[in-house]
């Protein structure tokens, strides 16, 4: 099964819309979460490097990668390049779709990036690159 990975900003607020897009992809496009960070919890800074890498490997592993926008935006940010220093941008999976970015940037005009504004869009383009 083709699976998805979203990331966003980290918190209960981004964490709902994470969850709900989640939901959509699986629902609209049959895609399964490769890997659903917003149930974890960081307590201490032991946790932070396990969190880190599952995101990083879902991120690369994923056939769609979908970046939620948010203004303080880090950690997703850090997952794209991941997905882009390993390669998978060109050729491989995954599709990247930027949803809703508030600025622009020279990496959203990267071949397999796509820049989509709303649910119906993303699934839109999600289904025609699957």
């Amino acid at each position: 099964m083709k699976t998805a990975y979203v990331a966003g900003k980290f918190g209960f607020a981004n964490a709902v819309e994470v969850q709900r897009i989640q939901e959509l992809l699986l629902d609209e496009c049959g895609l399964e979460c490769e890997f659903d960070w917003t149930h974890e919890i960081v307590t201490g800074p032991e946790d932070g490097p396990w969190l880190a890498s599952k995101e990083i490997g879902a991120a690369q592993e994923a056939d769609v990668f979908v970046l939620l926008w948010h203004p303080n935006l880090l950690g997703g940010l850090i997952e794209l390049g991941a997905a882009i220093a390993a390669n998978r941008l060109y050729g491989g999976a995954p599709t990247v779709f930027v949803y809703a970015p508030k600025r622009s940037s020279i990496f959203w005009d990267l071949p397999r990036v796509k820049i989509v504004d709303d649910d119906a869009e993303l699934v839109r383009e999600v289904k025609k690159c699957l």
